[in-house]
Order: C-alpha cells, then structure tokens, then sequence
C-alpha cells in the first residue's frame, strides 16, 4: 500500500508541474491530509469507545450500583456522539477528496494529451487515448476511493490499536504485532511475484475490451452502411466470452495467492485466544479479557477484509502506471530555449536537404528534398498517392521535425521559431480530412482567430463561399454542427475549414486535396477564391491537387515520386519536357483533372 501511496504523490507531482495546477494540487493536498487526521481521530475514537465496556463487565461481575453503571453507559453514549460528528465530517471530506482528485485526473490527462505532439497521438490511436483517459481515471478514482474508504482506515485501525495494546498487554500488542508483520510479507511477495503478473494480464484484457467497445460507437455509422453491424457485434460478445474464460483460472490463482497470506492469521488467532486464556483465565479480570478479545478481534478481522481491499486497489495500479507514464511522456516537437518572433513576415519557404522518416527504423518517407519558394508566390505538389506530399506539409507546419536537414521560413529554421507563433500567425492548413468540434459553424470558424467578431467571421465565411449554405440554415452561424460535423456534408465541411484558414489571414497557406469534396460549382467559386489570393501575392501558398485548373495557375509545380521531387517548373515547362507530369496529366485528363 505504501508503493501504491508513493505512485500517487509521484502522478499529483508530475500534474503540479503545469502552473495553472498549482492551486488545484495544493488545495487537494490540504483537503487529504484534512481527511486523514480525522481518519485518526475518528479511529482512536472507535478505540476509546470500546474502552467502556471493560468497566462496565467488571461492574456487573462485581455488582456494582446502578449509578455507577449508568454512568459507564452515558460516558459510552458521549463517545458514541463524539464518533458520529467527527465520523460525518470525515466523509465530506473524503467526498471532497474524491471529487477534487477526479477533476484534477481528467482535466489534466486531456490538457496532457493536447500538448503532446502529433507523432504521439499517430502512435496512440482514438481508441486507445480514450481508454487511457476517462477508463483509466475511473479506476484511479476507484483505487483512491478504495485507499480512503477502506484500505488507509484499515491500516490506521490496526496500528492504533496495536499501539493501544501496548499500554494494557505488551505481550499481546508484541504477539498481534508478528501476526501482521507475516501477513505483510507473506502478501508482498505473494504480489510481486504472482498477483501482479496477473493483474497486469488482466488490465491488458479490460483494456482491449473496452478500446474494441469504444471502436464499435465511434465506427457505429461506417458498419451500419454496410449493414455489418450485427457480424461485429456478434464479435465483440465472442471477444468478451474469451476474455471472460481467460479470466476464470486467473481470478482462481489470484486467490489462491492471497489465501497464502491469511494462513498465517489462521495460526495465530487460535494463539492468541489460547494465550488470553490462559494469561487472565485464573485472575477473574472478566472485563480485561472481553476488551483485549474484541481488540484482538479488531486486528484480525481488518486483515481478513484487506484482501477484498487489495483487489480493488491492485486493480487500479495499472492504470495508475498507465497514468503515470502518460505525464512523463515529452513531446517531441517543443519550444525552442530561445524562440524567434520575426518582425518581418515574408512568407518565404526554404527546404534545404530534408528527409525524414516517421520511425527510427523505418524507410524515409521524404528524400534529400531541396526547394526555394518565393514569398508570395504559389506552389503545386503532385504525384501519386504515398509520394510524400501530405508529409512535406506536415513538415512545414511543425507537425513533425526534418529527420535530416531543416526547413525555412524566411531564412529562419521552423525549429527556431517561437511554436505558437508559428501555428497563430505564420502557417495554416487546410486537409481533406476536416476535423470540426461539436459546437456552432460560428464557434469552428473563429477557431481561426478565437478574438474575432461576428463580422469578421461572416466574411470569412463569404470568401470561403460557406455563407451561401449557411444563410439557408434556421439557426445561420448558431447551428450546431454535431460530432465532428456529422450534420454537415463533406463539401460544406471543406467550406467551414477553408473560412476558418482564411479568417486567420496566414503568410503561408497550405490546401492540401482541400476542394476534394466540393461539387464543380462550388470548386470554382472557392479556386476564384484562391485565384485571387495567388493573384494579390497575399500569401505564400502550397497547394495539393489533382485539378488541372489549380495546378495550372500556380507558379511552379513540383511532381513528387516516392518521396523526391523528381520534376519542376511552370506547368508550360513540365508539359513541354514530355516527361512524368506530362504522362500523368495524359492519363488523368477527363477523370481527376478537369
């Protein structure tokens, strides 16, 4: 229990770490040790409350007057009051506890999580991040719950009333004090030897258990399209029977090493009862032998329940270990130790020898690539599928930094520059995969600029050529989009992303496939839109696309192949030199390009 306390400090330190939790932490730590003093209290209460009933036995075998008894009994209902006051307050504070613990946990695993770079959230999957959040604090709290509720008064309990042996019998406090001392030993080897093998086997299980769950509810739409629906849940209750008879001959042997532990309370509590009779049985001191009997009991019957106590808490430890490793993660995008803020924005891009390779041991995905655009001019990367454009521009909004060689903005290296400076004002993407949170088309929109007003969203929203759909919506701008943007089509979800980069006004836009969910129409209103902004030299602009209209209008295109750039030039010039651009652009013609 102590290791599991000393986990706990180690994840509440790890949290302090972040400033904003500073008064968070400090106020739960206050609150704890508030809760753990009257746990004391109300503990040697419960003790002294026993007391009592010593005096009051001598008294009827010695029959004393009923006034004397009379008073015992008040003095014993004093105490009983005492206990229910100071016992009341206790679980308010443990209740606070409680909650004070659980928001902390959940708040800042997912402030956690979001300072994580994306190359961590590729290697942890949706499913797995939600597991390792709201599943894992759950059985956190649980473990704290099961700490303050159950494990902590029992181990207050038996200490104190070892402690309060020794003033009445030091033989019996000495003899009470071996049987836990085994107990104890016998239970920790038993746990790092066996019990936690099996219960990390079992927190793997619980696990992939619930991340197949929350796999079916996030993908519940996809398998209903394809009316296969019944076939996975068919296999998901497959999946939970496997775990379930896994699970039997584990929880068999899991207990089969806790019972280790309690043979030793099964040798000794005979002993003691032998020894206490044997100790008072000549002296007639009927009441000593009624309380050290009950306070004996006391000992041995709080270590009987730690078992149930230790499964709950065993229970949680991994998670706990889950969590704990979750805030010693890095990222490994970070803030330079000097960033750069430049007064003057360009908009120039640099590439100078850059490779980079998703995984120490995997193949590059990009190659000894070397490009200089111009500020204000606009760039088109083409190719086929897995070529490395979509990787290129994750490099240049710092998504990912360059395995080899480094890429420029004006002539600053992007590891240079202050980080959020980069994402606020100097580099935005538009994807094809369009993420939308669950909140209003005007709450999406100005998460390009979270201080802009209405009218400047709507304008926004106009260059984006959103404003026409919105308008026909009965909130407008307060219609809520749902999860994702599940009530909006792909097109006008394109639409919503594209107002969004246009509303923060960047010197460097990058679109990557970001019309291809629009019909022709709207594709050629939104490519006026960006004609315009390649026109007006208002931003550098990266464009991936398979349209022959955008691709045409931009100043160089680059046809990337395997991750190298192995043609550039105007699109005149490409044509003209008759090689892959040309080949592909003959074979698309009519079907992806216009």
């Amino acid at each position: 229990m102590l290791g599991v306390v000393r986990k706990l400090f180690e994840l509440i330190g790890l949290i302090g770490r972040y400033p904003e939790a500073h008064a968070p932490v400090t106020r739960l730590k206050r609150t704890a040790r508030t809760a753990f003093a009257l746990l004391i209290v109300t503990e040697l209460l419960e003790i002294i409350q026993l007391y009592p009933i010593k005096y009051f036995v001598d008294g009827v075998a010695q029959k004393r007057s009923f006034g004397y008894l009379a008073l015992v009994v008040g003095s014993m209902i004093v105490v009983d009051i005492v206990v229910r006051v100071v016992t009341n307050y206790m679980h308010l504070t443990r209740h606070w506890v409680d909650w004070q613990d659980y928001t902390l946990l959940f708040g800042f695993g997912h402030t956690k999580q979001l300072s994580m770079d994306v190359a961590w959230h590729v290697q942890h999957g949706t499913n797995e991040k939600e597991s390792m959040i709201g599943k894992n604090v759950q059985r956190i709290d649980n473990l704290v719950s099961a700490l303050l509720y159950e494990g902590l008064p029992l181990v207050v309990r038996v200490v104190l009333t070892i402690v309060v042996l020794l003033f009445i019998s030091p033989l019996f406090a000495g003899l009470a004090s071996v049987a836990v001392l085994g107990y104890s030993v016998v239970m920790g080897y038993n746990y790092r030897r066996h019990i936690k093998q099996l219960d990390d086997s079992f927190h793997h299980d619980w696990t992939d258990m619930h991340s197949r769950g929350t796999e079916l509810s996030t993908r519940a739409r996809m398998l209903k399209q394809f009316g296969v629906e019944a076939i996975f849940a068919s296999r998901f209750r497959d999946k939970l029977e496997n775990h379930y008879q896994v699970d039997i001959p584990r929880n068999r042997q899991w207990r089969h090493y806790q019972r280790r532990a309690e043979y030793t309370l099964m040798l000794a509590f005979p002993v003691m009862y032998l020894l206490l009779a044997k100790q008072y049985g000549q002296t007639g001191d009927v009441g000593t032998v009624v309380l050290l009997s009950t306070w004996l009991q006391r000992v041995f019957v709080n270590l009987y329940q730690f078992r149930n106590v230790q499964r709950r808490i065993s229970e949680g430890i991994s998670a706990l270990e889950v969590y704990i490793d979750l805030f010693r993660a890095q990222p490994q995008i970070t803030q330079p130790a000097q960033p750069t803020v430049p007064s003057d924005l360009r908009g120039g891009v640099r590439l100078d020898d850059v490779s980079f390779c998703y995984s120490d041991n995997g193949d590059h995905t990009l190659r000894g690539l070397n490009l200089r655009i111009e500020p204000g001019a606009t760039v088109a990367l083409v190719g086929p599928s897995g070529s490395g454009k979509t990787t290129l521009a994750s490099l240049l909004c710092r998504e990912f930094d360059p395995t080899i060689g480094a890429a420029y903005f004006d002539d600053v290296d992007l590891r240079d520059y202050d980080y959020d400076y980069l994402r606020s004002r100097v580099v935005v993407m538009v994807s094809q995969d369009v993420q939308l949170l669950d909140g209003t088309i005007a709450d999406n929109i100005r998460m390009g600029d979270m201080s802009s007003s209405e009218g400047d969203v709507q304008s926004a929203a106009i260059l984006a050529h959103a404003d026409e759909f919105i308008a026909k919506l009965p909130a407008g701008y307060q219609t809520s989009v749902g999860e994702n943007g599940v009530r909006l089509s792909g097109g006008q979800k394109q639409r919503i992303a594209i107002a969004r980069a246009l509303l923060r006004n960047p010197r460097v836009l990058i679109l990557d496939e970001a019309t291809s969910a629009l019909d022709a129409e709207s594709q050629h209103l939104v490519q006026q839109t960006v004609d315009e902004r390649i026109r007006s030299r208002s931003s550098t602009n990266i464009i991936i696309a398979h349209r022959l209209s955008t691709v045409r209008s931009a100043d160089t295109v680059c046809y990337m192949e395997d991750g190298e750039i192995v043609e550039q030039g105007s699109h005149e010039e490409l044509m003209a030199l008759g090689g892959r651009y040309a080949t592909m652009v003959a074979r698309e013609m009519g079907t992806h390009l216009d």
